[in-house]
């Protein structure tokens, strides 16, 4: 972490920069490992050009919706796309700020790298919740794509 920008890492096994890039832009994949442990996904809306918009809830294990909101900003498959990240109507702590997140996709001798950069955070306490929830959905995303 440098500042208040969040960037992950993680190398799935033997899996093609296609199909990584497949699981964040296509609704029905996305919905399927989206979130933190626990957490199911209502795509309302998921418009993937440069300019669109999605929308989806994430919900809690114990029930509580999590809407968030944005545009996408980039899109160059199978390498890279970014994507402004708003919460709707959450805490303080958790914030409304608009962020953006930036997923760097890349071939290696093992398989697929990701990179996921979430910058724009107003305090280092928020970055640190959202790294909270980034670092299990990266988990979950390479158990998904281990399974497809």
């Amino acid at each position: 972490m440098t500042g208040n920008r969040l960037t992950l890492t993680r190398t799935f096994p033997d899996i093609e920069p296609e199909a990584v890039y497949d699981a964040w832009t296509r609704p029905e994949l996305l919905a399927d490992w989206y979130g933190p442990e626990g957490f199911q996904n209502e795509i309302h809306e998921m418009d993937v050009r440069v300019g669109g918009s999605y929308r989806l809830t994430m919900i809690a294990p114990d029930g509580a919706h999590y809407p968030l909101s944005g545009e996408y900003r980039t899109l160059e498959p199978p390498h890279r796309l970014a994507f402004s990240w708003k919460w709707e109507n959450q805490s303080p702590e958790i914030g409304n700020d608009t962020t953006l997140v930036t997923v760097e996709i890349r071939r290696v001798a093992r398989g697929t790298q990701v990179t996921l950069t979430h910058s724009g955070f107003t305090d280092a306490g928020r970055r640190d919740n959202h790294r909270h929830g980034w670092e299990p959905s990266l988990d979950k995303l390479g158990r998904f794509l281990a399974a497809s």
